[in-house]
């Protein structure tokens, strides 16, 4: 018989976790019966639908409590000739691996996104990977030296970067604009490190009108700088604060998960990410296929991303001074957005497409299974 996939997300929020799941059902249905298992069937974004829908991606959503979404899933399992389970999250690996093992699902595929683990998640992981799954996917490289640090064995782990979807590559605009536009997309989190982009971003402020009365030519200033922040999450009532503190409600704009996120893609001109960690960000790689130019501190994978001087400039975390000193360097040179835009383009075009992203995977089921 054929083999059976199932592919294990917590939810269809618009995380990078769950996005990736989604793609990764639409691509491995082309060679395999696939279904996308959603645990929280009632936790469902727009966006992730539609992708579902217009791919008409197989999918089962489980209801109920947490024993009826089990037996749900324990039944799926068993209906079918499931012998690949794939899972990216933590609640999801345990059940991929617990109940993947005890059904005799031969394949269990766990995951691991961040390039750091809490000491509870990472010790059970670690008893996940070493004990019950065949193989762990790391999406970077950090999670891979991370995990060797802590007694995962590394024969049974392998990186498989984030892949995008890509359209046609949006050609920037050289001609002389009015207002320049940073944008910031993500979860309001410590982890982002907004307070170091807002306090950046106040320092480039100042920088301009500085520059403005040197030259005396404030009156005559032509270019206005704006902040978008896009996203949701605890920090913002926090953000909004700050941003008052700083005097910038009138340049900064804190826009809460919008249906349309596109839009603030297509309207910006360079893109920031100021986090203090990262996997691979999928942010990062969403602006780049609007031909942005980047700016993002140097962390996790974000340099297999954005090729410093090239694509963006990488930059320290908790350093202001240089995030606004490239901000403005980018701000100053419409020619030098719009190279490093075309050049982020094909980076992601030669690096991390679908195609490039279904291929490993395929290798990877062929190597387990030693199935040519």
């Amino acid at each position: 018989m054929e083999k059976e996939v199932l592919i294990l997300t917590n939810t269809l929020f618009s995380g990078g976790a769950e996005k990736q799941s989604v793609l990764l059902a639409k691509n491995l249905a082309k060679y395999f019966p696939t279904t996308l298992v959603v645990y929280y069937g009632d936790k469902i974004d727009p966006k992730l639908r539609d992708i579902v829908l217009n791919n008409k991606i197989n999918v089962t959503y489980l209801k109920g409590n947490h024993v009826k979404k089990i037996i749900q899933l324990l039944r799926r399992i068993n209906r079918g000739n499931v012998t690949i389970m794939i899972s990216y999250l933590a609640t999801t690996n345990l059940l991929n691996a617990i109940l993947g093992f005890f059904t005799g699902v031969k394949y269990r595929i766990g995951g691991i996104r961040s390039s750091r683990l809490g000491s509870v998640k990472m010790y059970i992981q670690r008893f996940l990977h070493n004990k019950l799954f065949i193989h762990t996917i790391c999406n970077n490289y950090e999670a891979l030296d991370f995990i060797k640090r802590y007694g995962f064995d590394l024969s049974k782990a392998s990186v498989i970067h984030n892949c995008i979807e890509l359209s046609e590559p949006v050609r920037y605009n050289v001609e002389k604009k009015n207002t320049i536009t940073i944008l910031t997309v993500g979860r309001f989190v410590p982890a982002k490190d907004l307070k170091t982009a807002l306090t950046a971003f106040s320092l480039l402020i100042q920088s301009i009108k500085e520059q403005s009365i040197k030259e005396q030519s404030i009156k005559e200033q032509s270019i206005i700088v704006r902040f978008e922040i896009v996203g949701y999450g605890e920090q913002e009532d926090y953000l909004r604060e700050l941003i008052k503190r700083l005097n910038l409600d009138e340049i900064v704009s804190v826009v809460i998960n919008p249906l349309n996120i596109r839009d603030y893609y297509q309207n910006a001109d360079i893109y920031l990410s100021t986090s203090l960690f990262e996997g691979l960000s999928n942010s990062i790689m969403e602006a780049m296929e609007f031909s942005l130019p980047v700016v993002a501190t140097n962390v996790g994978d974000n340099r297999y991303l954005v090729i410093d001087g090239e694509t963006g400039f990488l930059v320290p975390t908790q350093d202001p001074d240089s995030i606004a000193t490239a901000l403005e360097t980018l701000i100053n040179s419409a020619e030098l957005r719009k190279d490093f835009g075309v050049k982020g383009y094909k980076q992601l075009v030669e690096n991390f497409s679908e195609e490039k992203f279904i291929v490993k995977y395929l290798e990877l089921i062929n190597t387990l299974g030693n199935d040519k």
